[in-house]
């Protein structure tokens, strides 16, 4: 830890983080390196290490950058804790005045304008910046949570955050859950959680609380759907195709035990998705085979489009990461926009039978509302046993 505190001391002295500069980052650098120098600010403020002259340098010179509001609260935060009460107001004042800027960019924070402005008000509301004027603000944030149909962790945890900073230091909670005809009552201070199997769901549930005043209720369903999704796309598009070993694209639904293909994933963006995960479900009856583990001389005879599946694990350099796993190929991919990434990996029928074909999925992982799903097919991959003379 002290090594850490270290580094961002360092960082924040030498004006920042050297490589948010306008080259990788365009116009958004100066707010970037604002928010990497008010976050360090903040954590070394916490532990009476924060230097207050370059926070107030910070302040005076780089506040005109920000483009949302959480830098200059960290900065607010920031120089209350160092001793500079004037200056935490003045920033505080502009925090809550700022015009959100971000729209659909990404500043390497892995939040969303949602996260931004719920972990804004959770510091205000734990450092005492947040009067009773600026209390509407928590409504519309809570409206805005609500009306989101896919939240990332970042902008779930700043969420919670909010949660426990208007709480105000009293976790008491009291009630009771009824199943059925069963009646637990509960009281605790913070958490009260239960799963709930489907046979307590069909019994009926309730749920009452004693408590007065405000608390948040988190409700998540987990289960498998009965139908497949429909194929979209928001900001990002998917096509897999399949392949015979020899070049030939498969077009057919019927493998032999034993044969292989190779599956190719396209991926392009409208705009740059630094953190794009790309899942993609394996049917029943087909195995991965690991590209790392396969012979070059191999992988080279394999030529898919013009693109040698050698040469192309050599030059993938987008590609951040990949992993093999038993029911399905992952990678993380980086991609620009306007841009394309192609991926490859193996498979192998093992196991005679029909089996439904999933759909081909990937979001940005900081971003969810960019995704894109493919169609699932209506037909079943078959799989059938070699024939006597084939063997």
């Amino acid at each position: 830890m002290q090594k850490s505190l270290e580094r961002l001391r360092e960082d924040l002295l030498s004006g920042g983080a050297i490589s948010w500069d306008r080259v990788s980052w365009g116009e958004p650098a100066d707010h970037v390196r604002l928010a990497f120098n008010a976050h360090a600010g903040m954590v070394l403020a916490r532990v009476n290490q924060a230097p207050l002259g370059t926070l107030r340098n910070v302040f005076d010179n780089s506040k005109d950058n920000a483009r949302g509001p959480l830098p200059l609260m960290r900065l607010a935060v920031a120089l209350k804790l160092a001793g500079d009460g004037e200056r935490a107001s003045q920033a505080a004042a502009l925090a809550f005045g700022t015009v959100y800027q971000r729209g659909n960019q990404y500043w390497g924070d892995y939040y969303s304008g949602l996260g931004d402005r719920a972990g804004t008000l959770a510091l205000a509301a734990q450092h005492g910046f947040l009067d009773a004027t600026e209390r509407q603000r928590v409504l519309d944030v809570g409206k805005e949570a609500q009306a989101a149909r896919w939240i990332g962790t970042h902008d779930a945890l700043a969420l919670v955050k909010l949660a426990r900073a208007l709480a105000g230091g009293n976790g008491a909670l009291a009630g009771k859950l009824t199943v059925g005809s069963i009646d637990e009552g509960f009281s605790t201070q913070g958490w009260f959680s239960r799963d709930l199997a489907i046979e307590d769901l069909r019994a009926g549930a309730s749920l009452s609380v004693d408590t007065a005043g405000s608390y948040f209720l988190v409700q998540d369903t987990v289960g498998i759907a009965t139908t497949a999704p429909p194929a979209s796309s928001n900001g990002v598009s998917l096509d897999v195709t399949w392949y015979r070993h020899d070049g030939s694209e498969f077009t057919g639904d019927t493998l032999k035990e034993g044969e292989g293909l190779v599956v190719h994933i396209k991926l392009s963006a409208s705009e740059r998705l630094a953190d794009a995960l790309v899942i993609d479900p394996l049917p029943g009856g087909l195995e991965i085979e690991n590209l790392n583990l396969m012979d070059s001389k191999q992988l080279a005879a394999m030529v898919i489009e013009g693109t040698n599946l050698d040469e192309w694990r050599s030059y993938s350099a987008n590609v951040r990461f990949q992993e093999y796993r038993e029911d399905r190929y992952v990678a993380a991919v980086s991609l620009e926009a306007g841009g394309e990434v192609d991926l490859y990996y193996l498979v192998r029928a093992v196991s005679p039978g029909e089996y439904q074909i999933p759909a081909t999925f990937v979001e940005d992982m900081y971003r969810p509302e960019f995704r894109a799903i493919t169609e699932t097919p209506t037909g079943k991959l078959k799989v059938v046993a070699p024939t006597a003379a084939a063997r």
